[in-house]
């Protein structure tokens, strides 16, 4: 059993595969989610360095199991099995590993290596969509929105989906991100690391790996295949059957034909709606702490209405763990959601609540 006193009430995470990314989640959150991370199936490896070990005794990789935070003492306790060697990630460390440690010790730091769950970390779906996400969390796959150049060479799919119509040029090497507002607490980012959309070639195209009704904020300066533009527009109930079962007549229609939602986009941008997609039954994993509106009153099964009411850590502890009280809730037994208006009448917001981890 490894004892660690007054470890701080922050973790720090951080990545540097496919984009280099970081930020910090609290420690009794983080803990709380162990399991809905994966880790009590799959028990992810460790190595604790000592700050002033001896010289052959102050890194040993292990693995952990079973954690036990006291936020109120500062105090972790979690299970360790010492291995020969360090897997994945950790084994860059190699040669610098030791076979034991002292049973006392000062400063230390753990380190813990996500790299086994494989499929627990995030790629976003398309590139030059733009998703909402709380402020505070920092999403893989990503760059913001905030109207920054980036490198041509360095985001060359980002480049060909969106152009220069955000700014930068062939002759400079660098691309424009467009600068777009979100809500106080959110932020938009645009997806870097996903497919590359084919073009529309008419409102009945197909192959969008999107869920029926889902709609998206597009930078990209075609209309992906599998979308249409969210401007009223009139579509075959028939030839459109996965989104009028989503949507029905809600925004208009007769039954034969059906409207979609008219929504106005910032310059630049397009709000357009997934037509072509999969059912809500059969639609790809969501990504935790993901806003997205949706046709409907209600959001699919993966999501939570983002309508400010709390919901319970033991139910939703991803997405606990995640937002923690940045939206309220008492941070024992639950935690408060985002509360955000939908973007015209029947069109809410969901929050992803069970899905891949963002980072």
């Amino acid at each position: 059993m490894l004892t660690l006193r007054d470890v701080p009430s922050q973790l720090l995470w951080f990545t540097d595969r496919p984009v280099r990314s970081g930020g910090s989640i609290s420690t009794a959150n983080f803990v709380r989610a162990w399991r809905a991370l994966g880790f009590g199936k799959q028990p992810p490896n460790g190595v604790i360095a000592l700050r002033h070990g001896a010289k052959h005794a102050n890194a040993l990789a292990v693995e952990l199991s079973r954690p036990a935070y006291n936020a109120r003492t500062r105090q972790l306790k979690v299970r360790v099995r010492a291995l020969r060697k360090a897997d994945s990630d950790l084994a860059r460390i190699g040669r610098g590993l030791d076979h034991r440690l002292p049973r006392r010790f000062g400063d230390t730091a753990l380190f813990i290596d996500a790299g086994m769950l494989g499929g627990s970390g995030v790629s976003c779906d398309s590139v030059g969509e733009l998703d909402l996400y709380p402020a505070s969390v920092t999403p893989q796959g990503y760059v913001g929105a905030n109207g920054q150049l980036l490198s041509v060479y360095q985001y060359q799919a980002l480049t060909g989906a969106i152009g220069f119509t955000f700014g930068g040029s062939p002759n400079s090497a660098e691309v424009g991100m467009p600068a777009v507002s979100a809500p106080a607490g959110f932020a938009y980012q645009v997806c870097n690391d996903g497919y590359f959309a084919s073009t529309s070639q008419g409102d009945y195209s197909g192959g969008a790996q999107c869920a029926a009704g889902a709609l998206n904020l597009q930078a990209t300066d075609y209309l992906p295949s599998g979308w249409v533009p969210a401007d009223g527009r009139m579509l075959s109930a028939t030839q459109a059957a996965t989104l009028y079962n989503v949507i029905g007549t809600s925004f208009g229609g007769n039954g034969q034909t059906f409207a979609v939602p008219n929504l106005t986009a910032p310059k630049g941008l397009s709000w357009d709606i997934c037509v072509s997609g999969l059912s809500w039954h059969t639609a790809p994993a969501c990504t935790v702490g993901q806003l997205t509106p949706f046709a409907a009153t209600t959001p699919p099964s993966d999501y939570l209405a983002a309508d400010g009411r709390t919901a319970s850590f033991n139910s939703y502890p991803e997405l606990g763990a995640l937002l923690g009280t940045d939206f309220g809730g008492n941070g024992i037994s639950n935690f408060g959601l985002p509360n955000l208006p939908g973007l015209t009448t029947g069109v809410s917001y969901g929050v992803c609540a069970t899905g891949n981890w963002p980072g």
